[in-house]
């Protein structure tokens, strides 16, 4: 087994001599044998796919630029996992989902784009003809603004709010010729979806676009035929519409997906923030979704606030807190003085109408940080031990249970509003010092409860300060790390990262696989399993990663390399678009995934480039 992974605080050694350290410790990686795998689940879950797709976006350029003094590593293996690999896997399986999956809410079936549609109609009644025609003429202005040449194909119908689960096979032959035959089979879906996946959805967008839109290109003059933004012009148009997809939802939010309390149904035109809705009104965790019919002018979208048994409609602190990162990143980034406010605020001389999306975009998501902050005090923190907990009800008796999962989210979403809101405005700023009070005390429970080998269960009885599960998953140590490692981040107390490094030399003695260069799911002691969830890989990358970030520890980074190696032939159902093979019947690099016949999706292998649920290395 490798030597456990340390951290000595007194070293302070310069990021360009770990970076060659690091170098050299990487040189004998390839002894190791890299875990193949095969697929276990070919269903595809909304928001455990954006919970992976947000991991690898965060394992992008961003992450070495964090971790080494002068950004990239000194390895081709590193830079490949920062750009092919990664940055790939999340960019493909975001174009799949909401441009050529077909299976969801359409963008132009929401009330933003029909606000949108009303205003434009009005302005150029002679040239706005119907909503399609004006969808195809948004999207032409996209391509333009990021300099993509390539022609559009009419009849693209990008997706703003996907289904919770589906089965990513097409219904008919696919013709590149024609977009609309990419589409995947809605008999083989779950109509319905959760605030998290829709938190989770704009999160990994938001991201994408901070990732992808250039910063240094600022000889901008809107209208003029010259591309300022992305990495590439193919990603830079993706990026557009993934935030015009991302506004969508935040829209949808608003005015249709809250659900009252008091009258127990949802609430059309309500505003997600206390002054005007108050905690007694909600998300509700799960949204039952009825489309239009297309031959029906008047079809509208129909959403249902689904029950949880007896106990009705629940308010959960994993969609609160999915919001709350995404509002906070959102609300960033659309900040008009900000890199990226021309997007929101109009040309160089703020000219109304060269602005490319709602100026109010940093409004609407400051309102929805402000609620989710007040859902956390009213509805999720107990009164006694001031944690949060999973599962709530307004007005009643908090329940004691918090998972682990949920700790992990919802101290991500902190430490993100902690970074971001400290220069904000007064009415946001205040907000950090609730940040602090909340990371300080959940620090303090799980280091409270801690096993002593190091370990977590997967949920606790935070009233009881005791165990509630008996199952600890691979995902649920990541998830601990990660809340940890948050944990340090906004307080600044260095005994939160002992407990990581506690639950991490655990992993190693009672997880770690040399021969798969993967952590097993379950321990050595128990009977070995090798099936994963993209949550256990998820989790486990995650935490790795910011392990790495925060103690500079060039053993922790290589564990996370070879985790990376290990479990990458499994995570996509086919071949990425920026690394495909030649032909759809060929595997030439041995990883496992064959070729596509398209850009955005498998002809032959009936299959798109995303993420699968689970994964089996063998």
């Amino acid at each position: 087994m490798a030597e456990t992974p340390a951290v000595d605080s007194r070293i302070s050694i310069r990021r360009k001599v770990l970076a060659l350290a690091f170098a050299l410790a990487c040189a004998g990686i390839a002894l190791a044998p890299a875990g193949a795998a095969d697929s276990t689940s070919s269903r595809i879950e909304a928001e455990r796919t954006h919970r992976g797709v947000r991991e690898f976006l965060e394992s992008g350029p961003s992450f070495f630029l964090r971790f080494f003094e002068f950004g990239w590593p000194t390895t081709d293996e590193f830079r490949s996992i920062a750009t092919v690999d990664s940055y790939a896997f999340a960019g493909d399986t975001l174009e799949a989902m909401v441009l050529y999956s077909g299976v969801g809410v359409a963008l132009e079936d929401t009330e933003y784009f029909e606000h949108r549609y009303a205003e434009a109609k009005k302005a150029d009644p002679a040239k706005i003809v119907d909503h399609q025609a004006y969808l195809d003429a948004r999207l032409e202005r996209f391509a333009k603004l990021a300099g993509y040449d390539s022609p559009l194909a009419k009849g693209f119908s990008p997706i703003a709010i996907e289904f919770s689960e589906c089965d990513p096979s097409y219904r008919d032959a696919v013709d590149p010729a024609k977009p609309k035959t990419r589409r995947w089979d809605p008999a083989k879906s779950v109509p319905t979806t959760t605030p998290g996946a829709i938190g989770l959805s704009i999160y990994d967008s938001t991201l994408f676009a901070r990732e992808t839109l250039s910063k240094d290109r600022n000889d901008i003059v809107f209208g003029q035929d010259r591309s300022f933004m992305g990495t590439n012009a193919r990603d830079g148009f993706l990026a557009l519409v993934l935030l015009e997809s991302a506004i969508a939802k935040l829209e949808t939010l608003r005015h249709q997906l809250i659900y009252d309390h008091k009258k127990q149904k949802l609430v059309p035109q309500a505003r997600l923030y206390a002054g005007q809705v108050g905690v007694e009104a909600f998300p509700p965790h799960f949204i039952g979704i009825s489309l239009p019919d297309r031959n029906d002018a008047e079809g509208k979208v129909i959403y249902e606030a689904k029950t949880q048994g007896a106990a009705g409609v629940l308010s959960h602190l994993s969609d609160s807190a999915a919001l709350l990162l995404a509002a906070t990143e959102l609300w960033e980034l659309a900040d008009p003085s900000g890199d990226y406010g021309r997007l929101f605020a109009g040309g160089k001389r703020g000219k109304s109408g060269d602005e490319v999306f709602p100026a109010e975009t940093q409004q609407w998501a400051q309102d929805l940080i402000l609620y989710e902050f007040e859902r956390l005090a009213h509805v999720h923190l107990h009164p006694r031990k001031y944690l949060l907990h999973s599962v709530g009800v307004p007005g009643k008796q908090p329940t004691a249970t918090l998972r682990m999962a949920d700790v992990a989210l919802v101290m991500l979403a902190l430490e993100n509003a902690h970074d971001k809101l400290a220069g904000a405005a007064k009415i946001l700023a205040k907000k950090v010092e609730e940040s602090e009070k909340y990371a300080q005390r959940t620090g303090n429970f799980l280091a409270s409860v801690q096993a002593e080998n190091g370990s977590f269960y997967d949920s606790y009885d935070i009233e009881a300060n005791q165990l509630e599960s008996k199952e600890q998953s691979l995902a649920t140590q990541g998830d601990a790390i990660r809340a940890l490692v948050a944990a340090h981040r906004i307080t600044g107390d260095g005994k939160y990262i002992d407990v990581a490094m506690k639950t991490l030399r655990y992993l190693e003695a009672e997880h770690w696989d040399p021969r798969a260069g993967v952590y097993l799911s379950a321990p050595k002691s128990a009977e070995s399993k090798k099936d994963y969830t993209l949550d256990d890989v998820a989790s486990i990358l995650g935490a790795l990663r910011e392990l790495a970030i925060e103690t500079k520890n060039v053993r922790i980074l290589y564990r996370y390399q070879t985790n990376f190696v290990g479990f990458k032939p499994g995570l996509m159902h086919s071949e990425t678009a920026r690394g495909a093979e030649e032909s759809t019947d060929s595997d030439s690099d041995g990883d496992g995934i064959f070729g596509v016949a398209t850009p955005a999706a498998g002809a032959k292998n009936g299959i798109a480039p995303v993420l699968k649920s689970g994964i089996r290395a063998r």
